[in-house]
Parts: structure tokens; C-alpha cells; sequence
């Protein structure tokens, strides 16, 4: 209890970031040394990247024996977050975010024993400048995969937000008023989805909608 007052009581937080100051950037906070602001942050993103990683490995609800979509939703977001600050870093001034991106998940895609070294190979390779042919390819010709995965992880998320709404009014709202957001606008959504448990009564849902753009059917015709 004594180490965790004294630290406390060490690391002060500014009152404009709400960052410990140690770290903190702004005008008022970012005075001194740039080798020591460094350092700081350097230091906590490492100790933040462990907590992340010890919590996916080892957090009760993602280890539960039942995994349902909300849990696949939060990790998914969280992949997504990790993988757009990956791009970020491997990002040149003169390169293609699309291509940095591309590099990324190439990298994840590799063996397990690989995947670290792979990583670094895509952190470290230049990316080259698109140009003008290939800009107007990427804008003339969407890469439906590309597309199909967005949607992937929108789905996710509309699922998850509504099982998110679905448990605070089981949780909160009277019974009547839980049974029928349950059995109406929650279900529409939820099946419009393709969400496991029910029953679809659409002839399309964004489900048919992603296997069609994976599949490369040409949706214009007629």
C-alpha cells in the first residue's frame, strides 16, 4: 500500500492532458530535455503493450469457455487499432498507406514461429510511392477483399453494440419494455446481421453481401 502512495504521489498529472506530466507534451509540460520526454514515453508504451497483451492472454471474459461475438468484436477492435498504429510507424513521408497496410497483414498472416521476424520485414521495408497509374487502378478498381473485410469488422460491431444494448435493458428497463426491443428492433438488426442466433428471415443480409464481394460476383448486372 506504501508503493503504491508513493508512486502515486510521485507522478503528477496535468491538469490539460490528463497525462502524467513525465510524458506529457504540451506547451507547459513538454519543457526540458527531448531525451528524457523520450525516454518516458518510450517506457510507458512498453509497459501499456504488456498490460494489452497480458489481458488478452489472460482476461476472464476472453477466456471464457463460451466465446460469443461481442468478445470476437472487442478483440477484433483492438487488432484493428494495433494494426493502423503498425501502419502508422512502418509509414514513409513518400509511401502508400494502402501498401504499408498490405505489408502488415501479409506479416500476420505467416507462420506462428515467424510472425516476429515477418514483422519487423514489413516495419523495415520502404514502401514505394504510388503513382499516377497505380492511383488511378486503386480508385478505378476497389480491392472488393479489402471492402468485404471492412464490412467483416462493421458486423462485428453492430453486433456488438447490440448485445451491449440488450444486456444494459435486461439489466435496467422493465420487463415488458426489454421483451419487446428484444423481439422487434433488436432481432430485425440482429439477424440482418447474421448473428447466430437468429433466425434469418432476409433473402439478404450483409453476411450474403460480403461472400458476394469475396466471392467476386458482379453485383450490377440487371
Amino acid at each position: 500500500m506504501n508503493n503504491q502512495t508513493t508512486t502515486l504521489e510521485r507522478s503528477v498529472i496535468c491538469d490539460r492532458t490528463q497525462t502524467r506530466t513525465e510524458a506529457c507534451m504540451c506547451g507547459r509540460c513538454g519543457r526540458g530535455s527531448p531525451d528524457a520526454k523520450l525516454a518516458a514515453n518510450k517506457r510507458d508504451v512498453l509497459a501499456l503493450l504488456g498490460l494489452i497483451a497480458g489481458c488478452v492472454d489472460c482476461h476472464p471474459k476472453l477466456v471464457a469457455d463460451k466465446p460469443t461475438w461481442s468478445l470476437a468484436g472487442d478483440v477484433a477492435h483492438l487488432r484493428e487499432q494495433l494494426v493502423a498504429i503498425a501502419t502508422g510507424i512502418a509509414l514513409t513521408p513518400d509511401g502508400s498507406e494502402q501498401a504499408a497496410r498490405r505489408g502488415i497483414e501479409s506479416a500476420l498472416g505467416t507462420d506462428d514461429e515467424d510472425v516476429a521476424e515477418a514483422l519487423i520485414n514489413a516495419m523495415c521495408t520502404p514502401i514505394a510511392k504510388p503513382t499516377e497509374d497505380t492511383m488511378s487502378t486503386e480508385t478505378t478498381q476497389p480491392d472488393h477483399t479489402e471492402i468485404a473485410d471492412e464490412l467483416d469488422q462493421i458486423r462485428d460491431e453492430i453486433i456488438k453494440q447490440c448485445e451491449r444494448a440488450r444486456t444494459m435493458l435486461r439489466r435496467a428497463a422493465p420487463r415488458l419494455t426489454y421483451e419487446r426491443a428484444r423481439m422487434y428492433w433488436l432481432a430485425h438488426i440482429l439477424a440482418a446481421a447474421g448473428a447466430e442466433e437468429y433466425r434469418n428471415p432476409y433473402d439478404t443480409t450483409i453476411c450474403n453481401t460480403i461472400e458476394e464481394l469475396r466471392d467476386g460476383e458482379d453485383g450490377d448486372e440487371g
